[in-house]
């Protein structure tokens, strides 16, 4: 048999008698790009944990250290090493230990060269490509483990394969240690109906991919440090496979979420008072205005302002000033729901907004809040009042509409004397 090109493995021929073996030797290095004899089992275990052949040849009986006793040394390093034998009709009687050792093939003696070529072809090719695979498998891992992001392929419920990352976040071994430990991923999301969570029966996986969650964000307590950390959420199914199979991302954004939060903070709140600004509360109003019209369901508004403030301001200085608008906001904010929303509208106007509420209901927490203003000791200021427009939305109307007339109402408190509620 002819091989066109020299096979790239290391093979390690064991045999006794120097004539055999240098007439395999030879042939052998024909077909085989490094090989290295041995004429007795001794010597060929002392080669092999030297040199690490892919491929063992070795006859039977040998002084010293037979075949037999050699394979049953090496199988106990390597399990997985393709071990031949070469042996005569007359030693059967060594097969059954050789079937036990899991020798990878036989060879009867005289050894047929072109047999035996064709079976170091064959076992040589199945070895280069395991070790190719095995390869590209370290290099897909090790692409898996310089990722910062946790990265695991799942079949829709359990984990199959996992980076690095995962495991140290979980602080986890394995991925059987991981599933001993934790048993499903989704077991360890922190139950919040706007981010990925566990729904009873259902694959979360599907469930992103379906978009079935409000944000694909999932939070998961660190084990190590015991705070709740942000993870955004991606996932694919492997295409054209016979089986269902996802690839999962997870990148911490636990940072740039407190950031944003900080961010939007700095934008929706007032820097002096600290409740929601104009821009905040007309988001929130337009949101229920629409949950209004879809539901039938009341909303109202309040809008106020202090009485005279700019008395307070010319007397006391715009320090003093500043001191009541923040003291009035802090008796307002505790005697309101925690469903209402509060925010300075501009100056020293201010609006509330006070959902599930209907006329009556916004005139009597006017009237309220009107009083304890009132009775409030203001420091330097001494008495301050506040003037109240109360309106209820009008059902399929509009925003424009309910603040015009909220205004309009708080202009009549003004014009009937002030300190007092109106309503429109």
């Amino acid at each position: 048999m002819e091989i066109k090109s020299k096979i790239p493995i290391k093979l390690l021929y064991v045999e006794d008698e120097d004539i055999i073996r240098e007439q395999l030797e030879r042939v052998l290095k024909r077909v085989v790009k490094d090989v290295v004899t041995a004429s007795n089992g001794e010597e060929g275990l002392k080669i092999f944990r030297e040199y690490r052949p892919d491929i063992i040849v070795t006859d039977i009986r040998m002084p010293l250290m037979t075949g037999l006793e050699m394979a049953r040394e090496i199988r106990g390093i390597d399990k997985a090493i393709t071990i031949i034998i070469t042996t005569a009709h007359s030693e059967s009687e060594f097969l059954l230990e050789a079937i036990e050792i899991n020798v990878s093939d036989f060879l009867i003696k005289p050894v047929d060269t072109d047999n035996l070529i064709s079976v170091i072809d064959k076992k040589g090719h199945e070895i280069i490509l395991e070790k190719e695979l095995e390869k590209q498998r370290r290099r897909f891992e090790t692409i898996l483990n310089f990722q910062d992001n946790m990265i695991i392929l799942m079949d829709g419920v359990n984990i199959i394969e996992a980076n690095k990352s995962f495991l140290d976040f979980f602080a986890r071994s394995s991925i059987a240690d991981f599933i001993s430990f934790y048993g499903t991923l989704d077991s360890q999301f922190i139950d919040d109906e706007k981010a990925i969570h566990r729904i009873e029966g259902e694959s979360w996986v599907r469930n992103i991919i379906e978009g079935k969650f409000e944000r694909n964000i999932a939070k998961i307590v660190n084990i190590k440090t015991g705070e709740p950390r942000t993870f955004m959420v991606k996932t694919t199914k492997f295409p054209e496979e016979d089986e269902e199979l996802y690839i999962v991302s997870l990148s911490d954004i636990t940072d740039i979420e407190e950031e944003a939060k900080i961010l939007e903070k700095l934008a929706t709140t007032d820097p002096l008072t600290k409740i929601y600004n104009r821009l905040k509360l007309n988001e929130l109003l337009s949101f229920e205005v629409k949950k209004s019209d879809r539901y039938n369901l009341p909303l109202s508004l309040v809008m106020f302002d202090i009485d005279h403030f700019k008395d307070i301001n010319d007397t006391y200085g715009h320090d003093i000033g500043d001191e009541v608008l923040i003291k009035l906001c802090e008796v307002v904010s505790a005697n309101v729901r925690e469903t209402d929303v509060f925010a300075r509208w501009g100056g020293e106007e201010f609006m509330l907004m006070l959902p599930n509420t209907d006329l009556e209901g916004a005139k009597s927490t006017a009237e309220n809040l009107r009083k304890i203003i009132e009775t409030t000791d203001f420091g330097k200021a001494g008495r301050v009042t506040a003037s109240f427009g109360v309106s209820e939305y009008r059902f399929e109307s509009n925003t424009r509409d309910m603040l015009k007339r909220v205004d309009d109402a708080l202009y009549e408190a003004k014009k009937g004397g002030r300190n007092l509620v109106a309503a429109l």
